[in-house]
């Protein structure tokens, strides 16, 4: 289970491909609000993870979240 809650997680992230329409998309857009600011917040932290997938960040995100996780669902 740990194995696959890992391997979940590792392509939880979009593709780059995805990320940079998503990023697009945002920028775009004609829609002012508390909605834009919290997308570009968005936007730029998966463009962040993106770029520190080179250190195998989304390796490091799916191991905390498959330790996490369970470990709060623990405390419910």
């Amino acid at each position: 289970m740990l194995w696959l809650g890992i391997s979940i997680g590792m392509h939880a992230f979009p593709s780059n491909d995805d990320m940079k329409n998503f990023v697009q998309e945002v920028k775009d857009t004609k829609q002012r609000g508390i909605l834009l600011v919290v997308a570009k917040i968005f936007a730029s932290l998966l463009k962040l993870a993106n770029v520190l997938r080179v250190i195998w960040f989304d390796a490091i995100y799916a191991f905390g979240i498959s330790m996490i996780l369970p470990w709060l669902s623990g405390m419910l």
